[in-house]
């Protein structure tokens, strides 16, 4: 065979490739197409509060397409659906629960179906069900400062409620030790000192308040904040002088200016 006629075998077979894989992407979007059409009239239903027969769709979308590319979206709409329309959270959470095993593998999606059953089940008072769920959340968010910031705060307030003041001290130490980068360790620090106040453990707050209020690198809000609550330590303390000069120091800087000026105007 001539060079010619290689260089043309190895053209078409190129070309050939090309339309392969043109109409496989093609295949793809008529799919997906077709399978967010099987969906509209569910999503119209929900928008227009028909929520009896947005229900009916979203359960049928999900019997009938069982690798749909949508299934997330259904499973969270009739979570919506009995938890604001028909009132009945322990549905939701089983409802979320079985979506959870399906979307086990799926980061984004099983971080949101997690953190949202850990709420319900705070709101059924199922406190141990909602802390098998925060744990998990913990256990994945190890390298998302941000988010295991925010999980440890929730947490701790749940197991509060649950009447567990241990750990929900104990969550915010372990944020404060997992968490290096600021502004994130900072809210925990905060939420730290201010549960210590709460437990009455003034020494333990004064000495982490006064680290982060003298922590120049850190953001005017958070020594702001911390400045505040040390003040107000000290302002309890009867050391006037000292808690006046932090609230003069933070005036520019906390997020209610107006709060400062009363406390000023009290130690006048």
């Amino acid at each position: 065979m001539s060079s010619v006629g290689r260089i043309l075998i190895g053209l078409l077979a190129a070309w050939g490739l090309v339309l392969l894989l043109l109409c496989q992407a093609a295949c793809r979007q008529d799919a997906s197409d077709a399978d967010s059409v099987g969906l509209d009239t569910a999503r119209t239903a929900f928008l227009h509060g028909e929520y009896l027969r947005a229900e009916e769709l979203y359960q049928h979308y999900l019997q009938t397409r069982p690798i749909g590319s949508y299934r997330g979206e259904a499973w969270q709409r009739l979570a919506d659906i009995n938890q604001y329309v028909r009132d009945t959270p322990e549905k939701t959470a089983t409802l979320l629960e079985t979506a959870l095993l399906e979307f086990a593998g799926n980061e984004p999606l099983s971080r949101e179906f997690h953190l949202r059953i850990a709420r319900v089940r705070q709101e059924l008072r199922d406190f141990d069900g909602a802390a098998r769920h925060y744990r998990q959340l913990l256990r994945a968010a190890s390298q998302d400062p941000d988010f295991f910031c925010a999980v440890s705060q929730e947490f701790s307030q749940a197991r509060l409620k649950a009447h567990d003041p241990a750990e929900a001290l104990a969550l915010l130490r372990t944020c404060l030790d997992t968490v290096t980068r600021e502004p994130y360790r900072a809210r925990c620090a905060l939420s730290l000192a201010r549960l210590l106040l709460r437990q009455d453990k003034a020494s333990e707050a004064e000495l982490l308040l006064h680290s982060l209020y003298e922590n120049q690198a850190l953001d005017a809000s958070s020594r702001a904040q911390a400045g505040f609550l040390l003040a107000t330590l000290l302002e309890n303390r009867r050391d006037t002088a000292a808690a006046k000069t932090i609230y003069d120091t933070i005036l520019g800087d906390y997020p209610n200016p107006l709060a400062i000026k009363i406390k000023l105007r009290h130690l006048q």
